[in-house]
């Protein structure tokens, strides 16, 4: 929906991919709430560094596909 679309508002040149991506991470948010995971616990799950976890759930997800978000959703 390009009305919520933050990204397309502000003129982000890749506006979907990163709204799909935020998207996701949300998601995996709302994923590790339901489960009551903490962010060390998933990182362990996921065997991932907590340090790279922690920076996807704070928004810093622009370097990642939309792939490895969905497989990390998956995974949780």
């Amino acid at each position: 929906n390009k009305e919520n679309n933050i990204y397309m508002v502000l003129g982000i040149t890749s506006s979907e991919e990163m709204y799909a991506k935020a998207n996701i991470v949300a998601a995996i948010i709302l994923k590790m709430q339901e489960c009551c995971l903490t962010t060390a616990e998933v990182s362990v799950i996921l065997q991932m560094d907590v340090k790279i976890l922690s920076a996807i759930i704070s928004g810093h997800f622009q370097d990642f596909s939309i792939c490895e978000l969905e497989r990390i959703r998956e995974a949780i």
